[in-house]
């Protein structure tokens, strides 16, 4: 997976994705194809917000095994550095 992407093509992405999947296009449609085009239109919301903000394309690209993995390392550093007794010089 690749952090850095083009804003350019991001951009050309979602208004075509957008045009596709628009809550608008399902309005005469049966209800159940208009809930479908509003999440689908959320989620490609979502995403692209998601994809702009650096901060929050990281985060996203960490994996939830991987956060868990980071939360056991730092559990463990946290264990070891407060086991760990520091004695006054004398």
């Amino acid at each position: 997976m690749q952090f850095s992407l083009d804003p350019k093509e991001l951009d050309q992405c979602y208004k075509k994705l957008q045009w596709q999947y628009h809550p608008d296009k399902a309005s005469l449609r049966p209800k159940q194809e208009q809930e479908w085009a509003a999440e689908h239109a959320t989620a490609i919301n979502h995403a692209y917000s998601t994809l702009k903000d650096p901060l929050a394309r990281g985060t996203y690209m960490v994996s939830d095994r991987e956060l868990e993995q980071l939360d056991k390392s730092a559990a463990l550093f946290k264990d070891k550095l407060l086991g760990w007794h520091v004695y006054p010089r004398r």
